[in-house]
C-alpha cells in the first residue's frame, strides 16, 4: 500500500508540469472540492484508492487539522498492519473483532518493541473510535466491534468489562 499527504506547496513547486497537462493550478487549488492540506490518501498496487481508509480521511479532513490527520493516519496504519501481519489469522479493519482490538491495545502498550505511553494510546484510541464511528455512520458496519460505555476508556461486550485504556480485560459483569 502506498500513502501520500496532500501538499499545496508540492503542486505549486511543480506548477509547470501540471500546466503542461492543461491544469489551471490556481483554479485547482481553490476549487470547492479541493482536499485540505495534509489530507492522507491511500493507494493499492494498481494505484486505485484503498478503501475504506481513503474515504474516511476525506471525510475527516473537513473537521481535523493536518497534523492530527497525519497522526491519525499513522495510528490506523499501525492498527491495519497489526491486524494483517501480527494476528493469526490476519484480518482487516472492517472484519476486526473486539478481541483483535484488545490484542492490538496490549501489543501497542505492552509488547511492542517500543510500547507507547498513556497519552499516545489515548490518541490511538481516538483514531480507532473515530474510524469505527464513521464506518457505522456510513453503513459499512452495522455496529462497532465493541460497545462503548460512558466512562472514559472502558468498553463492554457480552457481560465483560474491558478497560480499553490500560489493556486489562476483566471478567466483570457490567
Amino acid at each position: 500500500m502506498s500513502y501520500f499527504f496532500t501538499s499545496y506547496s508540492s503542486v505549486v513547486r511543480h506548477r509547470e508540469a501540471f500546466g503542461g497537462f492543461g491544469f489551471d493550478v490556481p483554479a485547482m487549488l481553490s476549487a470547492p472540492m479541493t482536499l485540505p492540506e495534509g489530507t492522507p490518501f491511500f493507494l493499492d498496487e494498481d494505484m486505485r484508492p484503498r478503501e475504506p481508509k481513503t474515504s474516511y480521511f476525506f471525510y475527516l479532513a473537513r473537521h481535523v487539522e493536518a497534523e492530527s490527520l497525519r497522526d491519525y493516519a499513522y495510528d490506523l496504519m499501525g492498527l491495519e498492519d497489526f491486524l494483517a501481519r501480527v494476528l493469526d489469522p490476519p484480518t482487516d479493519l472492517l472484519s476486526a473483532s473486539e478481541e483483535d482490538l484488545v490484542a492490538f491495545q496490549r501489543w501497542r502498550t505492552q509488547l511492542a518493541p517500543v510500547p507507547v505511553g498513556p497519552a499516545t494510546w489515548r490518541r490511538n484510541r481516538a483514531a480507532i473510535n473515530g474510524f469505527y464511528d464513521w464506518a457505522v455512520g456510513s453503513g459499512l458496519l452495522q455496529q462497532r466491534p465493541y460497545l462503548r460505555r460512558r466512562t472514559a476508556g472502558t468498553l463492554c461486550r457480552g457481560g465483560r468489562q474491558l478497560i480499553w485504556m490500560c489493556g486489562i480485560c476483566r471478567g466483570r459483569s457490567g
